[in-house]
This record gives structure tokens, sequence and C-alpha cells, in this order.
């Protein structure tokens, strides 16, 4: 029997701008990394963000994530370039191609991106709990739209997040599309105290990845930390 674990979800209907705001960050920034026995610790000190993954997972060229984000031709991707203060990503798959980060399709591998930008003040002041929830996906509209009652969606888990560093959301979905593909997101979204930075944890792959990987998946979604800007 295929598991899931709490955190992870897609849209049946085609978002792939949404994924574009959602994955599509540049300009990787001093990344701090250090090994234990058994994972990679990835941290910004200075924007109080940290995580670790398996040791065996790769981290994905910040170069290629952008070049696919520029090549995918998406409104809003040069402020997204603007803005981003950190971006990582990995996939314990080696080469896996950059643009599955923006894709609606099941990844062919778990997808990681963490990334921290640095808001306008008119942006800041839009985000609301709820606009934190639709981030990526139009999770509230979907799940409460009679028109979208046939969209697939299943609501996994859904809480508020209030860490040392900021206030947000930790949404696990999971859905179907069109080509009977189920695959499930994890993301974590938190506003800093100070308002001036959202940090952005992503975390999805095809429910048939769950079986290999979903320990992995999970050690990983726990070890996401957020203490703020310094």
């Amino acid at each position: 029997m295929q598991k899931t674990f709490k955190g992870y979800f897609f849209s049946k209907t085609h978002w792939t701008k949404r994924l574009v705001y959602g994955f599509g960050l540049l300009l990787l920034l001093p990344l701090l990394s250090a090994c234990t026995a058994n994972n990679n610790y990835s941290a910004d000190k200075k924007l109080g963000v940290f995580f670790n993954v398996p040791k065996d997972w790769k981290q994905v060229p910040s170069d290629s994530i952008n070049n696919a984000l520029i090549d995918g031709g998406a409104n809003g991707a040069a402020t997204l370039v603007q803005e981003t203060r950190f971006l990582a990503a990995y996939s314990p798959k080696s080469g896996i191609d950059p643009r599955e980060y923006f894709q609606s399709t099941a990844p062919s591998s778990p997808i990681l991106l963490v990334r921290v930008t640095q808001l306008q003040q008119n942006e800041s002041d839009a985000l609301s709990i709820n606009a934190l929830r639709n981030h990526v996906v139009p999770l509230l509209t979907s799940l409460s739209s009679s028109a979208n009652l046939n969209s697939g969606i299943s609501l996994i888990d859904d809480h508020y997040l209030d860490a040392k560093g900021g206030h947000g959301i930790f949404d696990t979905f999971q859905w179907q599309n069109s080509k009977n593909q189920t695959q499930q997101l994890n993301q974590q979204i938190l506003l800093s105290k100070d308002h001036q930075y959202l940090y952005v944890f992503l975390l999805r792959a095809n429910v048939s990845d769950l079986n290999k990987y979903g320990k992995e998946m999970e050690k990983i979604i726990k070890s996401f930390t957020v203490n703020g800007p310094v």
C-alpha cells in the first residue's frame, strides 16, 4: 500500500503560472552546508532558515533553475529574481530536468525547493493566512467552489505555523491529474515577524515514490526551521 506523508499537494488543473511563483526562484546566495553521517545540513544563518536533506540527494544547480524559469516566459519572473535572497533545490535523482519544478505533471522523482524572498511593502500587506495557503495552488478556491468539486484535490493536513522567526501555514495536498498521475505536495510558507521576508518550502512527489522516499521526506519536512533574519 502506498503511503502518504503530511504536507504535499498540487492540482489537477493546469496551474503553471502558480507553480512558477511557488518554485521559480533564482539567485542562489551564500548557502551554508555541513555534513552529518546521513544528512547534508543546509542553512542561511543571516536569514535564519535551516533544513536537512539526505546525503545522497543531489543539489540542483541554481543557474539551471533560473534558466528554466526564464525560458518559461512567465509573468513576474524578473521580480522573483530580484527579490530572491536564498534558493536551494534538491532531488534524489541525478540530473533531474529543472523544468519539472514548474510543471503541473507529477515529477519523475521527489523535488524539494526552499526559497526566501524579500518582499515589497505592498506585497507584504497583501499576505493574509489564506493568501499563504493559495500561494502556489488556489487551494481554498478549489476546495470551497462548487464549480471545482471534481477538482480531485484531497486535503491531508492543514494547520497554522507559529515559528520563532515567523508565522504561516503547513499544508499537505494530494490530487490526480488527467493522466491519472497522483502526486503529493507539502508546503510550508511563513511570513517573517518583521513582514519583510517570505519563507517557502515545497516538497513534491508522485505518490508512487512515497514507499521508497516517504520516510526521508518526512525527516526533511520536520527539519525545516525558520528562526527569522538577524
